[in-house]
């Protein structure tokens, strides 16, 4: 940065030179503040500094269920027709994911194939994917404010707009970046559907706004091209990118204006594009999965509805809103999976408050829509808050989802908050002191003190995340009452308890390398039971129970727990190979291959027993039959482990 030149006077200074230097050099840090390189550092290594200790972050809750029990990402198979997914014996959910998230799911089966199950590289996907949304948000914020601004009208301070290119950018990029709600999205593993079809999300949208504003038709052409390209990959990602087009027509209409034709054409080939999930559905054989909210293993997605009502589900979402407004505004209280009660009726002050506050913000937004012609400021305000419900109403309004309120949900429309949040701090500062918010050193340092609190905040959150016991304690601790989170709290410590789990997920069995006194092992079976308390009917927390009890050579206790999870669920496969590893473990393989055989018949495709059967006809020499049984796993589950099993088999 050059220094102002001072010129050597005789006499006392002069005033109108001390206010010229004092100009110089306020124009020098504003010049530096506006150079994209140095924008680009501050995003991408602070977004480093928060997140670099967070790379060898364990796998937790779905992310076993989608990644290290899926074979789906064992290879590229199922890509070039993904409908291959349903010849799988696999959770139906994660066939639906695949139908409708191919990009994502791809994504996850390259980080396989270059490196199998290593924590590092998954992590560092998606860490990358943050800091390329934090970035594409400044460009998105940089790319409204240089659109021409009619001059009729209240335009205050239009001659500090290059000010705000600077300023509005930076900052509404780093709250983004360092808020701690978006550590879920981040953090875990396999909600990289959410940064991932954020990414394309706001690189369509950027695109198409430099293509608006290009001089020329010609360079109009490609940045337009590659918008429609990046609004088809972001609806390959996840369901949330449906709203796209909705959010590229309000953009339209707010900012540019024009001849109504050919603003409409340039809008037709987004609308299109609204058919892709659409589409996707009612290619899904079985998209509804009813009563499955509290099984670990179900994946989330738009189609895993749980029998709730559309309209109960509608009411309950005016306070879940509520609440991301809070954790946006103030980030205490944060959990993986919160307790969040189901609203029955409307007429409830549960109800009727959160959306007499929803309907206020959202009277605000046109309010200000209606005010803001040639102020920009209030332009953007209206359009960050309109895009925040807009982004929201695929997970938050009348289709019902199995879990009522996830954090991960939040981090697209919280672009739209923090738009709105600045602009709007930006034009009543203007307002009330007349002066430009980038000129004022009070609101500058309160919005470093935000991004530093936040960025504090944000590495505390990241520390629960490191541990999954503690992560998984830390929900128990805020949802004490929920059965799920103290189930999966006794898989953490399982897992932890120096747990030996293939990469084939349940094919492998479950080996765990203890002396049978092992205090995690008795914390776990503390846990499910305290799981059974909360919900007796969850066959999933006798099965765990059961497992966990088999470890401790428990084997009575063991077997009746079994037998309550078989009334429960009596179609599930699960308890009979659980009984029959039990034989195993007696010295009974007569017996464990009846069982093994059972589970079979209940879930002929089930490929868990079927691998049980295998290694029992191993053992009592029948290699043919063997051989078959894995080679039926082959088909039905492909696994690297299983097809080397299969191999030496073959080779005797």
């Amino acid at each position: 940065m050059k220094k102002p030149k001072r010129t050597a006077r005789k006499s006392g200074p002069d005033p109108i030179d001390a206010q010229a230097d004092s100009f110089a050099m306020e124009s020098d840090q504003v010049s530096l503040w506006r150079d994209p390189f140095i924008q680009i550092l501050i995003i991408v290594a602070g977004g480093f500094l928060l997140y670099f200790n967070t790379l060898m972050i364990p796998f937790t809750f779905d992310d076993f269920a989608c990644l290290v029990g899926n074979p789906v990402i064992n290879s590229f198979n199922c890509f070039p027709d993904t409908s291959q997914v349903f010849g799988l014996s696999i959770h139906p959910d994660l066939k639906n994911n695949l139908i409708l998230r191919p990009l994502a799911y791809f994504t996850f089966a390259l980080n396989y194939h270059f490196h199998g199950l290593n924590l590092f590289g998954y992590h560092l996907v998606n860490l990358l994917l943050h800091l390329g949304c934090a970035l594409l948000v400044s460009s998105l914020v940089y790319l409204t404010l240089k659109i021409p601004v009619p001059p009729n009208g209240e335009n205050p301070h239009r001659e500090e707009q290059p000010v705000y290119f600077h300023y509005l950018p930076l900052f509404t990029a780093l709250l983004f970046l360092c808020h701690p709600l978006q550590t879920q999205a981040v953090n875990y593993v396999i909600q990289r559907f959410v940064p991932l079809a954020t990414f394309f999300y706001l690189s369509a949208l950027a695109l198409y706004i430099q293509s608006r504003c290009a001089s020329t038709p010609r360079s109009r052409l490609l940045p337009y091209i590659l918008a429609l390209i990046a609004a088809v990959l972001a609806m390959e990602s996840k369901e949330i990118a449906f709203t796209l087009p909705a959010v590229m027509v309000l953009f339209e209409f707010i900012f540019f204006s024009g001849k109504l034709a050919p603003r409409v054409a340039g809008l037709i080939p987004f609308l299109l594009t609204m058919a892709i999930i659409p589409g996707k559905l009612l290619r899904l054989p079985s998209p509804v999965q009813t009563g499955k909210a509290e099984n670990v293993s179900s994946a989330m997605n738009l189609v895993n509805y749980s029998g709730v009502s559309p309209w109960d589900y509608l009411t309950t979402q005016f306070g879940v809103i509520t609440t991301y407004l809070r954790l946006l505004l103030l980030p205490v209280g944060q959990n993986l999976d919160y307790d969040y009660p189901l609203q029955h009726g409307f007429f409830k002050a549960e109800v009727l408050l959160p959306l007499s506050l929803l309907l206020g913000i959202v009277a605000i937004g046109v309010y200000l829509l209606k005010r803001s012609s040639g102020n920009l400021l209030h332009k953007i305000v209206a359009f960050g808050i309109f895009w925040f419900f807009i982004t929201l109403s695929v997970e938050s309004s009348i289709v019902p989802i199995d879990d009522l309120i996830f954090e991960h949900r939040v981090y697209l429309p919280s672009i739209g908050f923090f738009m709105a949040l600045l602009a709007g701090a930006a034009s009543l500062i203007n307002r009330l002191t007349g002066e430009s918010v980038a000129r004022s050193r009070v609101a500058t340092s309160l919005l470093i003190a935000a991004v530093l609190s936040l960025s504090a905040a944000t590495m505390a959150r990241n520390q629960v995340w490191r541990d999954e016991v503690t992560l998984w304690s830390d929900v128990v601790r805020k949802s004490p009452n929920k059965a799920r989170a103290h189930v999966c709290l006794g898989e953490a410590l399982l897992r932890q308890g120096r747990m030996k789990l293939g990469n084939n997920g349940l094919l492998a069995g479950k080996r765990l390398q203890r002396d049978g006194r092992d205090e995690r092992l008795q914390a776990a079976v503390n846990a499910y039971r305290e799981a059974i308390r909360l919900g007796p009917d969850l066959p999933v927390a006798h099965e765990k129970l059961a497992e966990a009890l088999t470890l401790q050579k428990n084997f009575d206790e063991a077997l009746r727990t079994l037998a309550t999870s078989i009334r429960l669920n009596p179609k599930s496969s699960i308890p009979y190979v659980l009984r029959g590893e039990i034989c195993e473990a007696r010295g009974d393989l007569l017996q464990a291959r009846s069982e093994y055989l059972e589970a079979i018949r209940k879930e002929p495709s089930a490929p868990m027993p079927h691998g049980k059967l295998a290694d029992i006809y191993a053992k009592q020499g029948n290699t043919q039959g063997a051989i078959k049984e894995l080679e039926f796993v082959m088909r039905v589950y492909p696994d690297q482990v299983v097809r080397k099993k299969l191999a030496r088999l073959k080779r005797g």
